[in-house]
């Protein structure tokens, strides 16, 4: 009896600091504060991997940002956040990308094309888009 009671009293003094014990996926912990290799990683992520953004919105007056006069202050916008000093990456509806998969291709085009172009020829810059977006709407339909 005293040794139940004895092994009782030892696990109870065991499992008492079981609450301290933490888990953490912070690799840091396990590298001290000098550790060259840290050290080096830490200035390639601050070189290479800060997220510094800035995030400009157009809001036409007729609400459509498919016009020609849209597009065009659009895409001086983004040629001026290129020149931006420490520019790395400028995503815009001018040079941004959709997938298509058709059959075993696979096509990337520009989301919206040429501006000019596009009014040029009769068609709507927002009717190609929407014509997109509404085609693979109605082919998950489909499935």
């Amino acid at each position: 009896m005293v040794g139940c009671s004895l092994a009782t009293l030892v696990m109870l003094a065991i499992t008492a600091g079981v609450r301290f014990i933490t888990v953490t996926n912070d690799y840091r912990i396990m590298f001290g504060e000098d550790n060259p290799q840290l050290l080096a990683f830490d200035a390639l992520e601050n070189t290479y991997s800060v997220s510094n953004g800035a995030l400009i919105a157009v809001a036409p007056r007729d609400g459509s940002v498919f016009t020609r006069e849209a597009l065009g202050a659009v895409e001086e916008l983004t040629e001026a956040a290129w020149r931006a000093p420490y520019s790395s990456r400028v995503n815009s509806l001018i040079n941004y990308t959709h997938s298509e998969a058709l059959d075993d291709d696979l096509i990337v085009a520009p989301l919206v094309d040429e501006r000019r172009d596009a009014h040029e020829n009769g068609q709507s810059v927002k009717g190609s888009v929407h014509k997109f977006y509404v085609h693979e709407h109605e082919k998950q339909k489909k499935v």
